[in-house]
């Protein structure tokens, strides 16, 4: 040790800084941790648990803008043991590939096993967002699997928003009817009426089956769940209907599914004046509100569409992108389905440039879309077009024909409002005996 008045070596400053970590680490005091791994680094800039501190205390701090740039840095792009933590920082500013690249380098002989659960949860939440359902949902069995088994050291109680990962991944893969018997050791009667999350979640899954009078009450449950929960963390009547505005949005769908129109149509206006500008609820609500207007207030549901697009994108000569923070949160279906509600109200409102130009960008990563075919369709007949819009109509037939009876009765709709009598019948012609 030195003696009074003698410089202090970098031995015994980095002593005295990693005990002060551990001792903010052990506490989770993650200020403080971050102050002595900035202190580390200064005297050791290529400390590797100095570097995994420093991220880690700066992704729990929320400071994720900053963890990014440091998680992208030339010092930690060839930092082992990092690569949990760097996903993590470039799947919040919504770099997916490069954040599933990432964590595919912690497979250890491609074994699951090898793998923490923090790690396997994110690898399924990336897969999902990319649109890869099947290996999303053998990703969360294979976590779920392990779990049960303590394969992670520990047998616990599964997590409410790991259960709802599993749901998601389950609905978007087309299986809702499994759900139940996957998740039915997890779930009590007791949990559904005091976690909000697990209430919610149980509703999807009762609305993909269309169960809507029971979805109704697990939402109700969810709400007064949810409620109480809030409640105790001081929150205001206004923050509460902005954290649970996801409830009160798929509330106002089965209301509608229901019949309840009128409930539905004020449950979404409640929706759009208490969500923030950024969650993905404003999308759900706004193409629910514009299904349930139908050709009412036109111009209205227009404008809250443009909300949800790239700046200057709604209207536009590209019409309707939607901006990356709903875009990268919906499905790949649920995206076609806003675009296509988007153009059938520009349809409406007599935009038909951005009517054309929305279908092509439906089509281009939902080719076999037949309604995004016939909204282009229709703006290109608007436009004068009619042989293009024939010739668009009858490759798609010959592409899917699966669809062919709808685009061929289209046709022959269209084909007769412009004069087209004989292309008219000949569409009609071209569809089953039965149907004519």
């Amino acid at each position: 040790m030195a003696e009074h008045g003698e410089e202090i070596s970098i031995e015994e400053k980095l002593a005295k800084a990693f005990t002060k970590l551990d001792s903010a680490t052990q506490r989770k005091q993650h200020k403080k941790a971050l102050k002595q791994a900035e202190e580390i680094l200064a005297l050791t800039p290529e400390d590797a648990v100095a570097r995994q501190c420093k991220l880690v205390a700066l992704i729990q701090m929320g400071e994720l803008e900053r963890a990014y740039k440091f998680a992208k840095s030339k010092d930690l792009k060839n930092s082992a043991g990092l690569e949990k933590e760097r996903a993590y920082c470039f799947y919040r500013n919504g770099l997916l590939e490069k954040a599933l690249d990432l964590i595919t380098q912690t497979e250890g002989e491609g074994k699951d096993e090898a793998k923490d659960a923090g790690v396997l949860e994110l690898q399924g939440q990336l897969l999902y967002r990319l649109g890869r359902m099947e290996e999303s949902k053998r990703i969360y069995e294979t976590l779920l699997s392990h779990q049960q088994k303590g394969s992670f050291g520990f047998r616990s109680k599964v997590k409410a928003d790991l259960l709802g990962n599993i749901i998601a991944a389950y609905l978007a893969a087309g299986e809702a009817s499994q759900v139940g018997s996957v998740i039915k050791p997890h779930v009590t009667g007791k949990s559904l009426q005091e976690t909000p999350e697990i209430a919610y979640n149980n509703a999807c899954v009762s609305v993909a089956l269309e169960q809507y009078e029971e979805a109704q009450d697990l939402l109700d449950a969810a709400e007064r769940a949810g409620y109480e929960a809030l409640y105790e963390h001081d929150l205001s009547e206004e923050d509460i209907r902005v954290e649970l505005a996801h409830v009160f949005a798929q509330k106002a769908y089965v209301a509608a599914r229901l019949g309840e129109d009128a409930e539905a149509l004020e449950g979404n206006l409640n929706v759009l004046k208490n969500v923030s500008s950024d969650d993905i609820t404003l999308a759900i609500a706004i193409n629910n509100l514009s299904v349930l207007r139908g050709s009412a207030q036109v111009f209205d549901s227009m404008k809250r569409f443009d909300k949800l697009g790239k700046s200057g994108s709604g209207g536009g000569e590209r019409g309707l992108e939607l901006a990356p923070e709903f875009a990268e949160s919906l499905s790949g279906s649920e995206v076609s389905t806003v675009l296509v509600n988007y153009a059938i109200v520009s349809m409406l409102g007599n935009r038909f440039d951005a009517v054309e130009k929305t279908a092509k960008n439906v089509l281009k990563s939902d080719p076999s879309n037949a309604n995004a075919a016939v909204l282009q369709a229709m703006a290109l007949c608007k436009k004068k077009e009619s042989a293009a819009a024939f010739e668009l109509l009858d490759s798609f037939a010959s592409r899917y024909p699966e669809s062919a009876l709808e685009v061929q009765m289209a046709k022959c709709e269209l084909a007769a409002a412009a004069g087209k009598l004989k292309q008219a019948a000949g569409a009609l012609l071209a569809t089953p005996a039965e149907v004519r």
